[in-house]
């Protein structure tokens, strides 16, 4: 960029040096006010709730993600891993593998509150629900010409008939520092889930946390309800 020491281009110019910044597609708290910037080179990007803690399925890959170098460092977590360094040598995560015999756990991808898809498992009890909804009028089904009706045929007729899935999901039991992971999640408005091996987009639709803390509830567990992004029947073309 070039700038000039009259109107319109006139005068003298004087070419400035280029900054380049890196952004997220995330957000800043209203606490700490306008613009907040992030350490260039320490910051951890994926929300454990500063607890450095990942709860992960057995024998399941995912990734890490911090600040290096002005960018996005991401760190690879494989299968068997118990913990894991970022490779920018700022953070250790503890990997807490979860041993789920009785429920195929449910994984989650969001967008977190610093811009990054962030995996999140739900191991306990899963719910698929189906709403349908329509429109119905009555018509005339008499038959003019044989002076006679079809008993087979609809007298009320249904149409423009849909519906969605709702999933219900509940959490592993957790600690109390991942109460604001749960609130990331509320907050994300992006998010998916992987269910029966298929990338479903999803609305959470649960609006409300009551957070749970160790003190007063002892153990820390949550349910969530998401809903497909989309009607059952393609109505798009």
């Amino acid at each position: 960029m070039t700038t000039f020491t009259a109107v319109d281009g006139g005068g003298t110019g004087t070419a400035q040096s280029a900054v380049t910044h890196t952004g997220f597609y995330g957000y800043s708290e209203f606490k700490d006010g306008v613009n907040e910037d992030i350490d260039p080179n320490d910051y951890e990007l994926i929300n454990t709730g500063d607890s450095r803690i990942i709860y992960l399925p057995d024998n399941i890959r995912s990734t890490a993600w911090d600040m290096k170098a002005g960018g996005a460092n991401e760190t690879d977590i494989p299968t068997t891993a118990k913990s894991v360094s970022s490779t920018s040598g700022n953070y250790t995560w503890t990997i807490k593998r979860i041993c789920s015999a009785k429920y195929s756990p449910v994984q989650m991808v969001f967008i977190n509150k610093n811009g990054i898809h962030q995996d999140f498992y739900f191991f306990l009890k899963a719910i698929e629900n189906v709403t349908v909804k329509s429109e119905n009028y009555k018509r005339n089904i008499f038959k003019q010409s044989t002076s006679n009706y079809n008993t087979k045929e609809h007298q009320i007729q249904t149409f423009n008939k849909n519906g969605k899935k709702r999933f219900t999901l509940n959490t592993e039991y957790v600690i109390e520092q991942y109460n604001e992971v749960i609130e990331d999640i509320l907050l994300s408005e992006y998010v998916w889930i992987i269910w029966n091996g298929v990338v479903r987009p999803v609305t959470v639709k649960t609006s409300s946390l009551l957070k749970k803390t160790s003190l007063n509830d002892r153990l820390i567990q949550y349910t969530l309800e998401v809903e497909d992004a989309n009607d059952i029947i393609n109505n798009i073309v």
